[in-house]
């Protein structure tokens, strides 16, 4: 795998863990994102 796709899997993998870590922080924001984001892209 070369390195600039290892370094992109990297980036998206922790910008996902990190955007759930704040999500599962928030329940208030993790319940407006399911409500009104999730729908549309489903």
């Amino acid at each position: 795998m070369p390195l600039s796709q290892t370094r992109s899997y990297t980036r998206t993998h922790i910008d996902a863990n990190v955007l759930d870590m704040v999500l599962h922080e928030n329940t208030y924001w993790k319940s407006y994102v399911m409500t009104y984001i999730y729908p549309s892209y489903s």
